[in-house]
């Protein structure tokens, strides 16, 4: 193989790594993404539940204090 056919193939090889170097971040970031919405629906569900489960307290409180 001449020497310009190995440089070219260093080259390339060295293109290739940053190419797959950044799609390999690309799909990291896309994961996180994905993971962090998946987390914040959680989290918003939960919230919600325990929104919830206050206000039937808060009743629950304000009957008893009628009672009373």
């Amino acid at each position: 193989m001449p020497l310009r056919d190995i440089d070219d193939v260093d080259r390339l090889k060295k293109i290739n790594a940053a190419l797959v170097s950044r799609v390999e971040r690309s799909m990291d970031h896309q994961g996180n993404a994905f993971s962090l919405f998946q987390t914040a629906i959680s989290l918003e569900n939960r919230v919600r539940n325990r929104t919830e489960e206050l206000h039937a307290t808060l009743r629950r409180l304000e009957q008893s204090n009628i009672e009373l």
